[in-house]
């Protein structure tokens, strides 16, 4: 692959659902596809294209950010609550 292939999104915050946590990481794509996630300062192909994502939250995996998600994860909260007395 020629280095006008590749993209690098360099030091945006990379959410892990996993760890909890949001660190600081450089991604190579190549095409649509993500070929290394690493610390910042990862090598990249000549000719990379460079995306700056220094005040950016990275999200792998999510399509649509503008999702209102937290009035989906409160879902079915409210079912869970039970009347006071004299109010239904």
């Amino acid at each position: 692959m020629q280095g006008s292939d590749y993209k690098i999104v360099r030091g945006g915050r990379l959410l892990s659902a996993d760890r909890r946590s949001a660190d600081t990481a450089d991604i190579l794509i190549c095409g649509n596809r993500f070929e290394a996630i690493a610390p910042p300062g990862l090598v990249a192909p000549q000719g990379a294209q460079l995306v700056d994502a220094s005040d950016r939250l990275l999200m792998p995996g999510l399509i649509n950010a503008h999702t209102h998600g937290h009035g989906s994860l409160a879902k079915g909260y409210g079912d869970r609550w039970t009347s006071m007395p004299g109010h239904g």
